[in-house]
């Protein structure tokens, strides 16, 4: 099963400015790669992974190349 971004920080019980403030990014970084306006770098991706605690390959998101 995949999970969208959102999914994975509300299932983590986190809001978006939280997770900017652990990324050291912006809201707004976090607000267009959920909504994917924006697509994350893999280094990006990884942190998601160990934020949400979520295995990299079930986050449902394409990486920028």
């Amino acid at each position: 099963m995949k999970w969208k971004l959102a999914a994975c920080r509300i299932n983590k019980g986190l809001k978006q400015k939280e997770v900017a403030e652990l990324m050291h990014t912006s809201n707004t970084t976090i607000v267009n790669h959920e909504t994917g306006k924006v697509k994350p770098t893999i280094a990006q991706l990884k942190m998601y992974s160990q934020i949400y605690g979520i295995p990299e390959n079930d986050i449902d998101c394409e990486i920028r190349k």
